[in-house]
């Protein structure tokens, strides 16, 4: 949801509780990456599968925790089209390759 124009992640536990998302683990499916996680302020990390060809304009816009980003490929990561506005947090952040989902 959308609160002053920033992003938050959450998830409800069982008690009805909303809880801050800052791990991400995008599924194996995709191939784009467009305004998914925009504005996310407490995301701090993010899984991204070597299903992903391209990451769009403004993907990780606004997203200023964001330190980590584990690539489930390696060598794939230098041929992902990544739009260089908007996504600073995703080229600064540290990229941990050949990353195992559990």
């Amino acid at each position: 949801p959308l609160s002053n124009g920033i992003c938050y992640l959450y998830l409800i536990d069982e008690s009805g509780e909303y809880n801050l998302v800052d791990e991400l683990v995008l599924p194996n499916s995709i191939s784009k990456i467009e305004t998914a996680f925009n504005s996310c302020d407490s995301l701090t990390s993010i899984t991204i599968p070597d299903s992903v060809t391209n990451i769009e304009q403004g993907a990780s816009y606004g997203c200023s925790s964001l330190t980590s980003v584990y690539y489930t490929g390696k060598e794939e990561w230098n041929s992902i089209i990544i739009d260089s506005i908007g996504n600073e947090s995703l080229s600064t952040a540290t990229k941990h390759y050949e990353h195992v989902v559990e």
